[in-house]
């Protein structure tokens, strides 16, 4: 059986199904559907599935989406598979929560099969997407604009969905179904040019087949499948760049792709930061890093994108902190947080040299009580290594510092000296020597706050 091998070479090219899997079944009651199913029910002891119907009456059609409904019912008592009904006002919902009735009826159905796969512990949820579909929705996101992304149009598989018809035509569909007696159900409104989709379906690409190519789907189908080639070479680069980062992108880096690439990966780390994106804003982010000197771009109420030398991060933290906001008192042997850092001192008998950490000459310092500030106009220090007084402007500067860190940065200050900056720079004049007896260890290390 032609049908059932294109099935069966789908799922096992695509890894789609695995033994002893718990698979929803998205049945409608129409012909995709009730094929897909009794493809899968063929496969059941081979495999040892487990099969459960999901069906969402959406109350658009009157008595026909009833019928439909009592429909999947009975296919479930005949074929002995669990069912889960749902009957939602969709008109009503739509209204409700400001959507279409399409965007609704899509938010229903996944919530819905969500809620089934969790009660469950289902694994995975069959959809009964066609050769037919992924055509439509390729012509379809080309109509209206789109990415290399959009056009790679229905993926066969997406986290815990399947989508195993998704090599076979209507034509084929039908066939099986007529060839083997079995009933389904028929949505007259799939036979109204009144949406954008039902004219691609019935106008446009039988027009396309009649003038231009009869295998006008195969063509499409075939250059998808080149289009989801170069996608997931273009995700594998993407992943690369963004897990090889860290918080902080290299724009050296990032230039160093082609264009198409650097906006897609722009995309992805607004897309993993839940911020919403459009064209617009993506070359307004493309156009700054881009551009010379320190930058600061606002994307959401919530967070700001910072361009700081040769890098650019996105931050929750969109306020400059007032430069004389923080100041704090701290005894030798305590510690405290300041300004998302841990701060401690305490006194050694023996020199201490591992990361975040300042060893200096107790002898030098003339309080036992350190104030721990943020900057001020005129601060200056005498930078380990060094024989003269440097403004701690300029040494921000030259030591490459964003200016959002440096309104943050927590200065040790005894006797109104810099005794280190953050923990960036100790200052000479607070070095331990080799006739250091007694020492203090300062701890100075970033921390991840609440608040």
């Amino acid at each position: 059986m032609r049908i059932y091998n294109k099935f069966l070479s789908t799922i096992q090219n695509n890894n789609l199904i695995s033994k002893n899997d718990k698979i929803i079944i998205a049945l409608s009651g129409g012909p995709d559907s009730v094929c897909l199913f009794h493809l899968l029910y063929k496969l059941q002891s081979k495999y040892n599935l487990s099969l459960y119907f999901a069906h969402i009456n959406h109350n658009l059609r009157g008595i026909d989406a009833d019928l439909d409904e009592q429909f999947v019912i009975e296919l479930g008592k005949k074929y002995n598979i669990p069912t889960f009904i749902k009957s939602v006002d969709i008109k009503k919902y739509a209204t409700s929560f400001k959507l279409s009735e399409e965007e609704a009826g899509r938010e229903v159905r996944y919530n819905f099969f969500k809620e089934i796969k969790n009660k469950i512990g289902a694994n995975k949820v069959a959809l009964a997407h066609i050769l037919d579909d992924n055509v439509e929705t390729f012509m379809f996101r080309l109509s209206r604009g789109t990415s290399i992304d959009g056009l790679c149009s229905i993926p066969v598989k997406r986290d815990y969905y399947i989508r195993p018809l998704l090599y076979i035509k209507k034509e084929e569909i039908l066939k099986f179904l007529e060839e083997n007696n079995l009933r389904y159900q028929i949505d007259e409104s799939n036979f109204k040019s009144i949406y954008t989709r039902n004219k691609i379906r019935l106008e446009l690409i039988p027009y396309f087949e009649k003038e231009f190519n009869s295998n006008f789907k195969d063509k499409i189908i075939s250059l998808i499948d080149e289009l989801n080639d170069i996608n997931k070479y273009f995700k594998k680069e993407i992943d690369n760049y963004i897990n090889n980062s860290g918080k902080k992108f290299d724009i050296d880096k990032l230039i160093s792709f082609p264009e198409y690439l650097q906006k897609e990966i722009i995309k992805t780390i607004l897309k993993n930061n839940n911020i919403a994106y459009n064209r617009k804003k993506i070359n307004k982010i493309f156009n700054l890093l881009y551009s010379n000197g320190s930058k600061e771009y606002l994307l959401n109420e919530q967070k700001k994108l910072y361009k700081i030398y040769n890098e650019f991060y996105i931050s929750d933290n969109i306020k400059i902190l007032n430069n004389n906001s923080l100041e704090k008192t701290l005894k030798i042997n305590s510690n405290l947080i300041f300004n998302n850092y841990y701060i401690s001192i305490r006194e050694s008998d023996k020199y201490i040299s591992k990361n975040n950490v300042f060893c200096i000459d107790k002898d030098k310092i003339l309080h036992n009580e350190f104030l721990i500030r943020t900057r001020k106009k005129g601060d200056f220090f005498i930078p380990i290594g060094s024989k003269n007084k440097k403004k701690l402007k300029d040494f921000f500067i030259n030591e490459k510092i964003d200016k959002y860190k440096r309104n943050s940065l927590p200065l040790i200050i005894n006797n109104d000296k810099i005794v280190c900056v953050g923990n960036i720079r100790l200052s000479e004049e607070f070095k331990t020597t080799t006739t250091t007896k007694k020492f203090l260890i300062i701890e100075l290390k970033e921390v991840e706050t609440n608040e």
